[in-house]
């Protein structure tokens, strides 16, 4: 409920204190991790500290993993509060909190999960085509901060880069910024479009490099159209996963390149062959999205007009 007596202050420091208290926390737990993996290495074992640099990128992902979700965990309440509790404080157990609302949530999604299709599809679409894009303008060739990023995303095992990308990442990413920043502004600002841009744009900026900084801001749009249209923080999650993991498993089966945004090239030795293969593979991938999404409304706009009939 939007209370009138705040000041604008007020209204700030709701929003920005735990998104500030996640990114403390969970920085603060990435270095202390960090120093206990890698003195753990060299105290207990002959060839720890080679072991440790052979293995940086899959221990840089992993402790970052687990630190994300340390930092979650601080915010939980005021994630449950936006999701859960419609913006009101929680005042009990938040794991009761949250068993209940995952419980509805599943009563709900149970009818109609094959609507989540067309969902995979858009959401799927429009991060591969974006990928696309990228490599056909050579995204990665003008920001340095990026294909290092890349480098160190990719050069990780199979199993842990589904788990890190596929499921740490989208709920905590999701709950974070679109669970709590996105759900705060709506409902203080009282329109949907400034809450939209100020979450995307927050979202976009804090991955620290051009390229994906304008890959997170475009994806933050859509995740948060397709929470408004399905109305359920499930939709934006299984978005962010499955964007995730194609880009991943793309990107890993092809030695950590896609298309030139992850450090290779464009053309005949680019990861999809020459660069108008590339092209007709980013038209198809956004024609899916866009017809998906276009799907999506018309289904939307039926399930509205039986609802009133």
């Amino acid at each position: 409920m939007h209370d009138t007596q705040k000041t604008t202050l007020q209204y700030v420091a709701d929003v920005c204190f735990p998104i500030a208290l996640y990114y403390v926390v969970s920085n603060i737990a990435l270095y202390v991790i960090n120093f206990i993996v890698q003195y753990v290495a060299e105290r207990f074992f002959a060839d720890g500290t080679a072991w440790v640099i052979r293995n940086a990128a899959a221990l840089q992902v992993a402790d970052n993993a687990a630190a994300m979700c340390l930092g979650f965990f601080c915010v939980r309440r005021a994630f449950l509060s936006e999701t859960a509790a419609g913006g009101e404080p929680v005042l009990v157990a938040p794991r009761r909190v949250a068993a209940g609302w995952l419980l509805e949530g599943a009563q709900k999604r149970k009818k109609d999960w094959f609507w989540y299709i067309p969902l995979l599809l858009s959401g799927t679409g429009a991060a591969l085509a974006l990928n696309f894009l990228a490599g056909i303008i050579q995204a990665a060739s003008r920001d340095a901060a990026y294909v290092q990023v890349a480098k160190t995303q990719y050069a990780v095992p199979l199993l842990l880069g589904l788990i890190a990308y596929g499921i740490v990442s989208p709920i905590v990413e999701e709950g974070v910024f679109r669970g709590i920043l996105y759900l705060k502004c709506r409902r203080y600002f009282g329109r949907r479009l400034p809450a939209a841009l100020l979450s995307a744009l927050l979202f976009g900026i804090l991955h620290g490099n051009m390229v994906q900084g304008v890959y997170g801001f475009v994806m933050g749009m859509i995740m948060i159209w397709f929470y408004e249209r399905y109305d359920s923080f499930l939709a934006p999650v299984i978005v962010h996963a499955a964007s995730n993991i194609s880009v991943f498993l793309i990107s890993f089966a092809n030695g950590g390149r896609f298309d030139g945004s992850s450090g290779g090239s464009v053309g005949d030795d680019g990861a999809f062959g020459s660069t108008s293969t590339t092209v007709i593979w980013c038209v198809v991938c956004a024609a899916v999205s866009v017809f998906s999404a276009l799907f999506i409304v018309k289904w939307k706009k039926r399930t509205a007009a039986e609802e009133k009939s």
